[in-house]
């Protein structure tokens, strides 16, 4: 059996995108069988009570709006700043503001 896949696009929007992660980090507390992947330090006490056939799996790909890029491009480095050269699809166009505020402004987050 091969497995479900499920995709979302999200509108190009602050506040959508903010909304849509918050339901997808909801949904994945939600499920029962939920597993973190390996490289997660809580991982066991996940993986004790899931069923290897039932595990779930959960890829997000960022693939940036750079205005030059003529390929998509998988981002290694998310910057804790907004800044947007023109507003998004809701007119928000914030500068120089901390995504994550417990977090200094412009660190660089990998995964």
């Amino acid at each position: 059996s091969h497995p479900q896949v499920q995709t979302k696009v999200f509108k190009t929007s602050a506040k959508s995108v903010e909304q849509e992660l918050n339901q997808l980090y909801q949904d994945i507390l939600d499920w029962k069988n939920f597993t973190l992947p390996i490289s997660s330090p809580t991982r066991s006490s996940f993986r004790e009570n899931s069923d290897e056939n039932n595990r779930k799996i959960v890829v997000v790909l960022h693939l940036g709006v750079h205005i030059k890029a003529t390929k998509f491009r998988l981002e290694r480095c998310a910057y804790n700043e907004a800044t947007f050269r023109i507003p998004d699809e809701d007119g928000y166009s914030p500068s120089k503001i901390s995504i994550h505020n417990d977090h200094p402004f412009g660190e660089c987050f990998v995964t």
